[in-house]
């Protein structure tokens, strides 16, 4: 409940006690309009905020009740952990790659985790880094040495990067997602050989005799990037233009926006 005291004109104090909320109360917000009148905003731990506005007759009632969550994402951009995960289904499902532009608090580790494991999917993935070099992503020949096992003699074998690796498993039914983490810490020559990946739709890789191949990611294959949103101007459009771009803000918890939220809705 909420209780409010007011001074009347014989400095009596009126108490009124707004019901409603069956949680606790969080947040509140009060501010009068040009009659005197009250309008309060009130967030609560079950998940709803209420607008109660004063009436001279009838005192304090309940103008507005919605959900939390709800009004949370469309006022201040910050995001339920289950709205994230059924916008990445919807992109992996469309059969598209998914580029997830991240605030500040997105925890989007967490997400992709739960989403992966909520959804079946077999996850890999890969952390850029400046050291970072084509082996990683595609992988290439490196000799044979000694005490390595035998190659049928030859003196090179194929020894697969991060993509490589998924396009070279023997084919299967399972759904695996493979997931690049932080795309801005990637060198350029290296994001070249993804944004190169993307538009022709499959790789060239030599094989162990040095005949180059085309390799093409199964269908049961999707691939995640994530970038900080402060770096998308490193990237040219062409690039972006390869996923579906999804802007992640901040998760919230049921205790979490309340304060963003009420100052939006003022």
């Amino acid at each position: 409940t909420i209780k409010i005291w007011k001074e009347d004109e014989e400095h009596n104090f009126n108490v009124s006690t707004l019901e409603g909320h069956t949680g606790n109360i969080s947040s509140l917000y009060a501010f009068q309009d040009n009659k005197d009148l009250l309008t309060i905003v009130s967030g609560s731990s079950d998940n709803t905020i209420k607008i109660w506005k004063e009436d001279e007759i009838k005192g304090f009632t309940p103008q507005e009740f919605f959900e939390f969550s709800e009004r949370i994402e469309r006022n201040t951009g910050a995001q339920s952990e289950n709205t994230i995960k059924l916008r990445i289904k919807n992109v992996m499902e469309l059969g598209f790659h998914g580029l997830l532009l991240l605030e500040p608090g997105s925890r989007e580790k967490e997400i992709l985790s739960d989403f992966s494991k909520d959804e079946g999917y077999e996850t890999s993935n890969l952390e850029s880094s400046p050291e970072m070099t084509s082996m990683d992503l595609i992988g290439g020949l490196f000799p044979v040495l000694e005490g390595e096992p035998p190659n049928n003699g030859k003196e090179f074998s194929q020894k697969p990067g991060f993509l490589s690796r998924a396009m070279l498993k023997k084919e299967s039914d399972e759904k695996r997602l493979l997931i690049i983490h932080n795309i801005d810490a990637m060198p350029e020559r290296v994001s070249v050989i993804l944004n190169n990946f993307l538009l022709k739709g499959y790789m060239e890789l030599p094989d162990d005799s040095g005949k180059v191949r085309k390799y093409f990611l199964p269908e049961n294959i999707r691939l995640i990037v994530t970038l900080s949103s402060e770096s998308q101007r490193e990237f040219s459009s062409a690039f972006f233009n390869r996923f579906v771009k999804l802007n992640i803000g901040a998760l919230t918890t049921s205790n979490q926006g309340y304060s963003e939220t009420l100052e939006a809705l003022m």
